[in-house]
């Protein structure tokens, strides 16, 4: 389950954003979009009293965003150990690189294998979650082997 959600609206107190945190962490959110509230000249919102100052607004968006890897990589680590179709798109950085696409939870997955192809779905393991905890990992990239390793190894046996 994905949201948006904006920080510092008009009006909003320290009481309501501690009750903001607990909302969002006992739902949940897999994935969330956050936003440091900004008047909009003509808008309605940009009239209202109570404007929440810069600095408040930062530093709940940054204690919100804090809260969203740790929601993200929980609800990652609830797949490990799954077989999952993916709906495999692109592989940046040309040919020999990984692989990305995504599961039927939209949850952002790599991999090394060299058998996908662009456009394709196919059923693959979740095996762990990147370093920065933001997306799936299916398999590693192979290890390069140099010709040079190759030829030698042949040439002992």
């Amino acid at each position: 389950m994905t949201t948006d959600l904006i920080t510092g609206f008009p009006g909003e107190t320290e009481q309501e954003w501690r009750q903001t945190m607990q909302f969002v962490e006992r739902t949940g959110f897999g994935h969330m979009h956050i936003f440091p509230f900004s008047a909009r000249a003509g808008t309605k919102a940009a009239r209202l009293p109570d404007q929440v100052d810069a600095l408040t607004k930062k530093a709940r968006s940054r204690e919100m965003h804090e809260l969203a890897a740790v929601l993200k990589r929980r609800e990652l680590q609830a797949h490990l150990g799954q077989r999952v179709a993916v709906l495999w798109e692109q592989q940046p950085g040309g040919d020999g690189g990984y692989w990305s696409g995504y599961t039927p939870h939209y949850h952002k997955i790599i991999s090394g294998d060299p058998e996908i192809s662009a456009a394709s779905i196919s059923e693959v393991s979740i095996e762990s979650i990147s370093d920065d905890g933001s997306q799936l990992v299916n398999r590693e990239r192979p290890a390069q082997v140099a010709v040079a390793d190759i030829q030698l190894h042949d040439a002992r046996n």
